[in-house]
Formats: C-alpha cells, sequence, structure tokens
C-alpha cells in the first residue's frame, strides 16, 4: 500500500523503508520495497505500519526472495 512504512528487521539490525511510487517531481519508480541486508542471512520480522495507523506483522522470510505481504 502506498504511503505504508515499513521496518525490517534482519541479522540484529533495523532498517526503515517507505512505500514510493515517485520521489521527485515528473520520476516514477516500482513502488516495491528492497532492502539491503548486508550480512544477514534471514530477515526476521516485517512490520507494516500501514497509512491509516492499523499495524501488521509478518515473518521470517528467507533472503533473496520476493515476498507479497497484504493486509488482512
Amino acid at each position: 500500500a502506498l504511503h505504508a512504512r515499513v521496518r525490517i528487521d534482519a541479522g540484529g539490525a533495523v532498517r526503515w523503508r517507505r512505500v514510493e511510487r515517485a520521489y521527485s517531481y515528473c520520476g516514477s519508480n516500482d513502488p516495491r520495497v528492497h532492502c539491503g541486508l548486508g550480512a544477514a542471512t534471514m530477515v526476521d520480522a516485517v512490520t507494516v505500519y500501514w497509512e491509516d495507523g492499523a499495524t501488521s506483522e509478518f515473518g521470517p522470510f528467507e533472503i533473496d526472495r520476493l515476498h507479497v505481504l497484504q493486509r488482512e
């Protein structure tokens, strides 16, 4: 969902991403969230903070795969 904030816990570190389609004037990007994990071998947890204030938790996940997260 556009404008959601995503918290990714992997390898003892926390990374934050935001779901956006455009980052600048006259620009458009792939809205999928990509995240470098360094030496981590697993994603421990992903928390999605939806635009309306609700949260959802997912994981664990294998790395080097695409995962589709959907709100229930």
